[in-house]
């Protein structure tokens, strides 16, 4: 019984960076651990794994690797609100629907990342200071300040 599973992903890549932190925020039924493709640490623990630069790659606990589309499926199968959608994307008449649209996202991915960078981020988060969580915001106040 797969117990954990760790997704290698891309931290370079503003898309993947997202995909990760909504992953990592959602309840899981296994869990999920995140670790950089290009960590030395990655091909320590799994060894040289053969894929695509752009390719979502999910190994789990028990040393099964999944590529692409069946990456993407057992990343939901994972998340307790998702389970049900790993199963219906998991059906042969499905899975062509699925591959198409995970190769897209993965082949467009930076440009995607670019579109979903908002430089206007970094310059609001210099504004708020280093110790933003303790000043109100919309009404509501972080831990040094009553509100």
């Amino acid at each position: 019984m797969v117990r954990r599973l760790t997704v290698l992903y891309d931290p370079s890549c503003e898309f993947c960076r997202r995909c990760r932190r909504w992953l990592a925020s959602q309840a899981t039924l296994v869990e999920l651990e995140f670790l950089g493709r290009a960590n030395p640490a990655a091909e320590e623990r799994f060894g040289r794994i053969e894929a695509a630069p752009d390719e979502l790659v999910v190994v789990s606990d028990e040393g099964a690797v999944y590529r692409g589309p069946k990456a993407f499926i057992v990343c939901l199968y994972a998340l307790r609100d998702y389970r049900s959608w790993a199963f219906r994307l998991a059906q042969p008449e499905m899975q062509p629907l699925a591959g198409r649209v995970l190769d897209w996202l993965s082949h467009n991915r930076l440009r995607l990342g670019r579109w979903l960078h908002d430089p206007e981020d970094e310059a609001f988060a210099a504004a708020l200071g280093p110790r933003a969580e303790g000043r109100c915001i919309q009404g509501r106040c972080g831990d040094s300040e009553a509100g």
